[in-house]
This record gives structure tokens, sequence and C-alpha cells, in this order.
């Protein structure tokens, strides 16, 4: 079992695998045997992003139904890793749910599931271009979403909105401990919904105060990093 285990752990790289039920005895016996056994020489690391990923992968399993298994592993491990960045959040809950769609719409037609993961790999290799910079991209999006707009394409109007959310809100974390102070942040909600009313965008009109609040929600929790960008840019 512990072998077992191991190599899975190994291979999906998955980290919630692990051996501390297994005496330090056997752990240790079982490092000397997967080395002597060459397991890392006869099970190579494979990029979800390489060109090369398809044929290795297709090399390393003996039927379709197991390519297209490892194929979804990868793929949501990448997903998982870019969403817990917190960065273009909106687009890779797009690939999420794509792949939930394509498991379910291809279940036991493995050739066609692999065809369709491997449509979504590319798109995962390569996204288009970001409309806006990183550190606005949830702003950017959230905005879309709320508008009812595509947010993998460029929206002026939005641009233009985004730009004057983050500007108060670069205004209002020059306040020491902003988050802690009422006043401060309402008087911060106030200016973002006046800007979200005078957008131009009906439903940005309609629900600005509940946008206003997932605004806010992104501003604290995206902290760090708009903190960042404020010292690079000072």
């Amino acid at each position: 079992m512990a072998y077992i285990v191991a190599l899975i752990r190994w291979h999906y790289k998955d980290e919630t695998l692990d051996l501390k039920w297994a005496s330090e005895k056997v752990r240790r016996l079982l490092d000397k045997y997967l080395k002597s056994d060459g397991v890392r020489e006869t099970v190579p690391e494979v990029d979800i992003l390489s060109d090369d990923f398809p044929k290795i992968v297709s090399n390393m399993y003996g039927n379709p139904q197991t390519v297209a298994s490892a194929m979804e592993h990868q793929i949501r491990d990448r997903i998982i890793i870019k969403l817990g960045e917190g960065r273009n959040t909106a687009l890779y809950q797009k690939f999420k749910d794509r792949m939930e769609n394509i498991l379910t719409t291809y279940a036991g037609n493995w050739s066609e599931m692999i065809s369709e993961l491997e449509r979504l790999r590319q798109e995962l290799a390569n996204p288009k271009p970001a409309v806006v910079s990183e550190e606005k991209e949830p702003f950017y999006d959230k905005l879309c979403q709320c508008a009812g707009f595509d947010f993998e394409e460029r929206h002026d109007t939005i641009v233009a909105v985004t730009d004057q959310v983050m500007t108060l809100i670069y205004a209002a974390m020059s306040i020491p401990n902003i988050w802690t102070k009422p006043t401060n942040v309402n008087d911060l909600r106030g200016k973002i919904g006046t800007a979200l009313r005078f957008s131009g965008i009906q439903l940005l009109k309609e629900n600005s105060e509940s946008i206003v609040t997932e605004l806010i929600k992104l501003a604290k929790s995206n902290e760090s990093v708009l903190r960042k960008f404020i010292i690079n840019k000072n």
C-alpha cells in the first residue's frame, strides 16, 4: 500500500497523499526500493503546458480511459493552482466549468473526451492576453460579470470603470489601517457607488450597492498585491 501511495503521490504531484501512517523503517525501505526500481526514470514528470504532453501521456498509459484520467488530473491541478493564486479567477473558473462539462458529456466516450480535454489544455497553455494589468484583473472580471459582459473580451467602458474604481481604492489605501475605520470605508463605498451609477451601464447602476460590497471584498483579499503595486509605482 505504501508503494502504491508513493507512486500516486509522486506521479500526480498530490501533496495530500502522505506516508505519515507508515513507520520510519517502512518509509526508509520504500525510498530505497523506489530508487533501485528506477521509478523516477520510468515515470517521467510531465508538464501540462508542454507541447509534448499529449504524446508522452499516450505513450505512458495503455488505454484511452487511463489517458483521459491522467489528462483530467493534470488539467484540474493546473486550474486549482491558478484559482488559488487569485489572478484572473473568472477565466480559470470558466476553464473549470468547461472541464466538468466535458467529463459529463463524454463519459464513456474516451477518444472524444481526450480530444476535448486536449483543446482545453491548449487554451490553458495559451490563454488570451489580459485586458488590464494583473492587479486590476479581479476587479475587471467582477465588473464584467456583474454587467453581463464576456470578461475575455475588451470592453472599454468596463476598463474605464475599473480604472476609476482602482484610483479610489488606491487613494483609500493610503490611509493607515483603512479597513478598521468604518467612516473611511463608508466614504470609499459611497465614491465607488457613484462611479458605478454614472458608468452608463444599466446593470452596474441597478445593482451598485451589492457590487460595491463585492469590490470592497476584493480589495481586502488582494490588499498585499495592491500595496506592492502602489510601492512599485511610487
